[in-house]
């Protein structure tokens, strides 16, 4: 899926489309490997659409991909819900891996959309899963508050937001000091500054 993630954000729509496709259907093949009742058959056969939802929104349809993204959040919460006695491995492979994906599609579409209520719950929810494996825990912190402020913003909770980003601005202000800088981590921080500035009150003259 990784090429299809690339090619959309170069605006090869068809050539992403049919990578998206390829992927799939390897996917699909890859997880026709466990038994139908396998509840891992069923988890992997969540992956496509979970990309879908991604790739919509890359593409700028952000109806499209918070529709889809909600989605496999519900599909994924049924599952979890469904397997939470008879295989907990499953339940926490949710929480510390699938759901992550999907929920900050949800956001990200749902702050383009106006509908900031919705993202700010969805970066809420996502802000109290544990954080996978090779993920920095201050780092995934601080880009859930960066979310939960850009959605306050929106709703014109202004103080609230910049009580929101104030932590996440010092984590990526130090990171950011240390040395080499990721890019990921100052496109971290662009966006921190972003949401800091739309967060400002207005001054006298309302502006």
């Amino acid at each position: 899926f990784w090429l299809a993630e690339i090619q959309m954000d170069l605006g090869q729509t068809e050539a992403a489309e049919r990578s998206f496709a390829a992927g799939a259907q390897a996917m699909e093949e890859a997880a026709a490997q466990f038994p139908a009742d396998s509840p891992r058959r069923v988890l992997a056969m969540t992956s496509a659409p979970a990309e879908q939802a991604l790739l919509s929104l890359r593409a700028g349809r952000h109806a499209a991909a918070l529709d889809q993204a909600s989605a496999i959040v519900k599909r994924l919460d049924d599952l979890a819900a469904e397997y939470a006695k008879s295989d907990p491995v499953i339940q926490r492979w949710i929480s510390i891996g699938a759901l992550h994906n999907p929920l900050e599609v949800v956001t990200a579409a749902a702050i383009h959309l106006g509908k900031y209520d919705v993202a700010e719950a969805a970066a809420r929810r996502h802000d109290t899963l544990p954080p996978g494996q090779v993920t920095d825990p201050d780092l995934h912190q601080a880009a859930r508050q960066v979310e939960i402020a850009r959605a306050q913003v929106g709703q014109g909770k202004r103080a609230e937001a910049r009580a929101t980003l104030e932590p996440a601005l010092a984590l990526l202000k130090e990171r950011a000091g240390t040395g080499t800088t990721p890019l990921r981590l100052r496109q971290g921080l662009a966006e921190a500054l972003y949401v800091a500035a739309l967060a400002q009150a207005d001054d006298a003259a309302g502006l």
